[in-house]
């Protein structure tokens, strides 16, 4: 075999390799697609509904700065849970505020400034 035939059939060889790999990453692009396109009958069955929670203890800052932002998310079905421990804050005031406003929030929790522990074992 001489070195001119031994070149081509390498060259042909390395021809096949490099388009087996390039279909090989084409298929894998095209079904990596697919997977992001949704079906109709999908787009029609409802979300399920989500809870977000967060705990929080003497949070005032930090929960006037989250809650609006959680409220804004575009999920159709959600709500946000605040569970909060006992806080020396404002902490109460802001979050009985913002139940009042919004549905998709809910409050639980005890604030010591504002429930005495005799008020806690009545609930």
């Amino acid at each position: 075999m001489s070195a001119f035939t031994f070149n081509i059939t390498l060259l042909f060889l390395i021809t096949i390799l490099c388009f087996s790999v390039l279909g090989i990453q084409i298929i894998y692009i095209l079904l990596f697609l697919l997977g992001f396109a949704k079906d109709e009958k999908d787009a029609l069955q409802p979300a399920h509904p989500v809870s977000i929670i967060v705990c929080a203890h003497d949070e005032e800052v930090n929960l006037r700065e989250l809650i609006p932002l959680l409220l804004t998310q575009d999920h159709p079905e959600f709500e946000v849970i605040i569970v909060e421990d006992r806080c020396n804050d404002g902490t109460y005031d802001y979050l009985r505020e913002m139940t009042a406003t919004h549905n998709q929030l809910k409050w639980y929790g005890w604030c010591t400034n504002q429930i005495t522990s005799m008020e806690r074992n009545l609930v």
